[in-house]
């Protein structure tokens, strides 16, 4: 197990007018040096993981609607997730930055 995991979110709004609201957040996640196996082998640690997101939009009609651009993995770390035990040592990493648009509707 890692000696440090560690996840944070921030979020703020901030009023625009009586049924606009603007919306910021961010999130970020930290895992220290893992072993990912049961065992202990050089190939099979992690050197610490961190990931950072984030979100800018506004929400309209008291909340009812959002639109928002959003961002994951914003400084684009390569993060080991896990591993396949063979004869090859093969990894599997995490998502690459993604970027994007959306929109929520509440009922």
């Amino acid at each position: 197990a890692p000696k440090i995991t560690a996840n944070f979110v921030a979020d703020y709004r901030m009023p625009i007018n009586d049924t606009m609201d603007f919306v910021a957040s961010a999130d970020g996640a930290i895992q220290g040096r893992t072993n990912l196996f049961l065992y202990e082998s050089l190939e099979y640690f992690t050197s610490g993981n961190f990931e950072l997101g984030g979100k800018l939009g506004v929400t309209f009609d008291d909340d009812k609607y959002e639109l928002a651009v959003f961002a994951r993995n914003l400084t684009d770390e390569v993060n080991i997730a896990g591993g396949i035990d063979f004869n090859n040592n093969t990894a599997f990493v995490t998502e690459p930055r993604i970027v994007g648009v959306m929109f929520r509707m509440n009922n």
